[in-house]
């Protein structure tokens, strides 16, 4: 939740527990104009309640609308680019701790629902799903302005389980899998994604997110491609091609300066790696982006 707690002062309404949870009634123009969401390792949900906003998540060029749920991953990059002037919407952001202890130990096949908002990210909703959700958060933006209580975190706690849950039943129609028990396999991927996502600056060897779990790099990497389609060592790579792109074109450091950031030895090795995966060199992708 740190990302957010510095940046509390953009938000005109907004609700914090802690350092774990924060619901932000209001996103209007202005007030997030060109916000830029870097290293979070906040997991977020919101719903667009008026206007539009263009938007990259992870390198993804997206558009949001009135009644279009957002459900962004821990780590996601999030560079708003452009809103209309009534764009307005609801946002809950959990800190990476709260989404492990309360969301991911209560959904069935988890592995199922994260990836597929890394692939999706908005749905459109319903009228009826809409205003449930619109309800929930109204219900819950009372709740929380009630004077905290011993059991205020453990009410908390059990709202975002409920519409967890909720969220679960609406992504398993929209994908049309059978809900199933979770398998040893989905839950080792699970926790692979969920550190990566988070760990890929500081850690790009597969053996460091195997240890974790006590298993070999080779059983984690085959299973990680029987259930996802790719190699642990790909969705490290994939994570760090889009931190590197998002920070080449949305900031002024130095190649050098991202390099570090990233974690690699020194700016010649990161290059190295840029250029093989995306067949251009740091500078090269970064002048092209400003054509």
């Amino acid at each position: 939740m740190e990302q957010l707690e510095k940046k509390k002062y953009l938000f005109e309404n907004s609700v914090f527990l802690d350092k774990d949870f924060v619901l932000i009634k209001g996103l209007k123009k202005g007030i997030v104009k060109n916000y830029y969401i870097e290293h979070s390792e906040d997991s977020t949900f919101g719903i667009c309640t008026s206007g539009m906003a263009e938007m990259f998540i992870n390198k993804k060029h997206l558009f949001i609308k009135k009644q279009d749920l957002m459900i962004t991953p821990p780590g996601a990059n999030v560079e708003i680019i452009n809103m209309s002037q009534d764009f307005d919407g609801c946002l809950i952001a959990t800190s990476e701790k709260f989404s492990r202890e309360v969301v991911f130990q209560s959904i069935p096949q988890l592995i199922n629902l994260i990836i597929y908002v890394t692939e999706k990210m908005i749905i459109h909703l319903e009228n009826s799903k809409y205003n449930f959700l619109i309800n929930y958060f109204n219900f819950l933006w009372t709740f929380l302005e009630q004077k905290e209580t011993i059991f205020m975190k453990e009410a908390i706690r059990h709202l975002i389980t409920a519409i967890s849950f909720w969220f679960y039943s609406l992504l398993h129609l929209d994908v049309n899998e059978n809900i199933k028990g979770k398998t040893r396999q989905d839950e080792i991927v699970e926790h692979f994604l969920m550190n990566a996502s988070i760990h890929f600056r500081e850690h790009r060897r597969v053996n460091y997110y195997a240890g974790i779990q006590c298993i070999t790099p080779k059983h984690l990497s085959l299973v990680t491609r029987q259930i996802t389609g790719k190699t642990a060592t790909q969705w490290i790579n994939t994570l760090l091609i889009m931190e590197a792109k998002s920070q080449l074109e949305h900031s002024t450091k130095t190649v050098q300066q991202i390099a570090m950031d990233l974690n690699f030895t020194n700016q010649s090795f990161f290059g190295k790696f840029f250029k093989r995966i995306t067949k251009m060199n740091p500078t090269e992708y970064r002048e092209a982006k400003k054509e």
